[in-house]
């Protein structure tokens, strides 16, 4: 006891780092959850059209290029990880790709956590005569390079577009929207409550029109 009547213990240094590794240690184990890659290849040629439908993927990147094959590398991480899957459906010349979870399997009904547990990325490879249609609700998309047409819409994830060729329709509900394209694309912009910025011309051989509720669109051209 010292002169303030508190009792002073002596530490044994051991046994503090031991027990500051233990914590740390218990720290990843509740924090780090295992992955998962799938790869997948299409024959280009038996498709005009790509669909991506999914409330669960986080991170959408397409890049376009003279090629005859679709390439998927997904990248699924969390808690259930093991129980998720890429689904993929072909009606005609469209090619649909959406999650799926395996048989008997009933996910969490918890809305405020449903995504803390769970990402999925999605990173494909196309041809730039494609046309591509995306629905998402937690998704960012990332594109570049050209395409026939593209469809896109987003409720709170961000879109970006980079040297970007070709029709499209961008709709957002929270999210960005930002695009370089060529300076003989013709651009419209319409945002509610967000901050518009459009530097492409009024009239020209392509359209990019994009909308969102709350979110700002720059429409740029692309820097030389």
């Amino acid at each position: 006891m010292n002169k303030n009547g508190i009792h002073n213990k002596n530490i044994n240094p051991i046994v503090l780092t031991w027990g500051f590794f233990l914590l740390l240690n218990l720290g990843f184990v509740v924090h780090g959850y295992s992955q998962k890659v799938i790869e997948k290849t299409w024959d280009a040629n038996a498709f005009d059209k790509l669909e991506i439908n999914s409330d669960d993927v986080f991170k959408i990147k397409i890049v376009t290029e003279q090629t005859s094959e679709i390439k998927l590398i997904s990248q699924i991480e969390g808690e259930n990880y093991e129980n998720l899957n890429i689904g993929a459906s072909e009606k005609g010349k469209t090619l649909t790709l959406k999650t799926t979870y395996r048989p008997y399997f009933k996910p969490k009904n918890d809305k405020l956590a449903a995504h803390k547990v769970i990402s999925i990325e999605m990173i494909l490879t196309i041809p730039e005569s494609m046309e591509v249609a995306i629905t998402a609700k937690i998704a960012s998309l990332e594109i570049q390079g050209s395409l026939q047409k593209l469809d896109v819409n987003l409720r709170d994830g961000h879109c970006f577009l980079k040297d970007f060729v070709g029709n499209a329709r961008l709709n957002t509900r929270d999210g960005d929207i930002t695009v370089n394209a060529q300076p003989w694309i013709e651009g419209k912009a319409i945002s509610k409550y967000g901050i518009i910025k459009n530097e492409l011309v009024s009239k020209g051989k392509y359209l990019i029109k994009a909308e969102s509720v709350n979110g700002n669109i720059s429409l740029l051209k692309t820097r030389e």
